[in-house]
């Protein structure tokens, strides 16, 4: 739901799950696709698709095989439900399973006489191909760093910082990290100020935010990540050549205190 969003906005809806009737989510614009983002397999060719979009996930246990006609023939018949309510005009599946050009052919033909007018299927290699294409996505979501090899994603160099920001967090992993307003803030904050302190009790997140903040730093600006843990360190570290460098102090007003006049630079801190 969250690469949908990105591509259709934040109008897209998202239901519990349970019993979801076949609709996992929904989006009720028209959506005019983007020709430099990664095509998706499916649709009459039209330049712009029209809503109601019904969005209904197909996981298989392993990636690695393929989704066929037969596994999506229970919901062909919700479909056709959806359809006669007048509640699916473009019908949209997201799949981890590699899809044929065959078996999409004839699972789009199986929604269409169900009832869709258009159909998208978005398979494992779309939405890979989704995640490596979008700072923005990867940024907004960071969790997704933790999904997969990131060596997909982040050339070496980057790769090996990335790896160096989590070696810190002990436990604590990206693969269960969750977006809040306040991390969506401190993104904004570091964006337009190029300084951003993050301040909680034990326990609150503080790291893992921060971590969060250095990888998308790495991977959106090329930046080199420091983390600075006395104010020595800092001084000796800091290039004011290097306009791209990002200094993460673990305890701004302990590990700082002693520097009254800190050069200009991008900092993420946390105290």
């Amino acid at each position: 739901m969250a690469i949908i969003r990105e591509i259709l906005g934040p109008t897209v809806v998202s239901f519990a799950e349970g019993s979801d009737g076949g609709r996992y989510g929904a989006f009720y614009g028209d959506w005019e696709p983007d020709l430099k983002a990664p095509a998706p397999s499916g649709g009459t060719g039209a330049s712009r698709l029209k809503g109601p979009f019904v969005i209904q996930c197909k996981f298989i246990q392993n990636e690695l095989d393929t989704l066929k006609p037969s596994d999506v023939t229970g919901e062909v018949k919700k479909v056709s439900g959806l359809a006669a309510e007048q509640i699916c005009s473009t019908y949209v599946i997201m799949t981890n399973a590699r899809v044929t050009a065959d078996s999409e052919r004839v699972m789009r033909d199986m929604f269409q006489a169900a009832g869709a007018k258009d159909v998208l299927t978005l398979s494992g290699t779309w939405i890979q191909e989704m995640i490596t294409s979008s700072v923005s996505l990867r940024r907004n979501l960071p969790r997704m760093y933790g999904l997969g090899d990131l060596t997909q994603i982040l050339n070496e160099r980057r790769y090996s910082q990335a790896h160096a920001f989590l070696s810190h967090l002990g436990d604590e992993s990206l693969d269960t990290f969750v977006r809040t307003k306040f991390y969506a803030q401190a993104m904004e904050y570091l964006d337009n100020h190029g300084f951003v302190i993050l301040v909680g009790g034990a326990g609150s997140g503080k790291s893992i935010t921060a971590a969060a903040l250095a990888i998308g730093a790495v991977d959106a600006y090329g930046s080199a990540v420091i983390r600075v843990d006395a104010s020595e360190e800092f001084r000796e570290a800091w290039n004011p050549h290097e306009p791209d460098q990002l200094f993460w102090v673990d305890d701004a007003f302990g590990v700082l205190g002693s520097m009254p006049n800190l050069p200009r630079s991008r900092f993420a801190t946390q105290g």
